[in-house]
């Protein structure tokens, strides 16, 4: 009796000093979602992209799974987009610059930064264009949706 007296003891000693981090906590999966909003990413002359594309390039991921790549206020190409934890998926619906079906959907892992920014980084994309544009640097957010 005695003896499981102090192991109890020893197991409260035990809890009350290791950190509330450490103790059973509730372990179900946060979902983590793409930061919808409106970003900017400029592309400049000496970025080798075909001297049509230098500019302002505005990507918007819309709540709902919509994206849109928009330039000097016309979309570009209107797509679709579905994220699972870190990675993102991207597929083309329409636009003057949409990849065609033979380019499939994209992969890709993305993180947001604090200061707003969005980097997007290639797993697969056969679609050259896209996948220039959406890496190319940090998406700069300009708005929340």
């Amino acid at each position: 009796m005695r003896r499981s007296i102090i192991l109890g003891l020893a197991a409260l000693a035990v809890a009350a000093v290791v950190p509330g981090s450490l103790q059973a906590q509730n372990t179900t999966p946060v979902a983590v979602q793409l930061p919808t909003g409106d970003y900017l990413v400029a592309v400049k002359p000496t970025d080798s992209l075909p001297e049509g594309m230098v500019g302002d390039w505005q990507i918007v991921f819309q709540t709902g799974g919509v994206y849109q790549v928009v330039r000097n206020g016309n979309v570009r190409v209107l797509g679709e987009f579905r994220t699972v934890a870190d990675t993102v998926y991207l597929v083309d619906k329409s636009g003057a610059m949409a990849c065609g079906a033979t380019a499939g959907p994209s992969t890709y892992v993305w993180k947001g930064e604090p200061d707003g920014t969005l980097t997007l980084i290639a797993v697969k994309d056969e679609c050259r264009g896209r996948q220039r544009l959406m890496t190319l640097r940090p998406l700069v957010r300009v708005k929340t949706q």
